[in-house]
């Protein structure tokens, strides 16, 4: 059975879309491996659940998200700050803080279209207090 194969029978499993909310929750605040490893699978096993696969995925990093803003929040000096040298993201979390300070959450939508990582943007809008309604948008 080829790689392809086998992870279509996994996109195709019972548990499929709880491991990638999982996986997308834990993205946002501490683990490395990004969402899209399993929301393509799954949506090219299931084309007819896209949207929901899609809704599901962003729920639980937005929930994921709120996570990581509280370790940035209140645990930044002991968990935080180990996630950030853990994963090596101290330049891009100094960089970060940095735009965030000059463009608000002008820089939170702009994210996407880099490859800072969100954990690092979750945990730097923690660190800097932003505005909790303003980062949720």
């Amino acid at each position: 059975m080829t790689l392809y194969q086998r992870i279509m029978v996994l996109a195709r499993g019972r548990h499929a879309e709880l491991v990638m909310a999982l996986v997308s929750f834990a993205d946002a605040s501490f683990f490395p491996l990004p969402p899209h490893t399993l929301l393509v699978p799954l949506v090219l096993a299931r084309p007819d659940r896209a949207l929901r696969l899609s809704v599901i995925c962003t729920t639980a990093s937005v929930l994921g998200g709120y996570l990581g803003y509280g370790i940035g929040h209140v645990l930044y000096d002991s968990i935080g700050q180990w996630i950030i040298t853990t994963y090596h993201y101290e330049e891009s979390f100094a960089r970060f803080q940095v735009l965030f300070q000059q463009w608000g959450a002008w820089i939170i939508v702009a994210k996407g279209l880099t490859p800072i990582p969100f954990k690092v943007v979750s945990i730097a809008a923690g660190v800097a207090d932003f505005n909790l309604i303003d980062f949720t948008w």
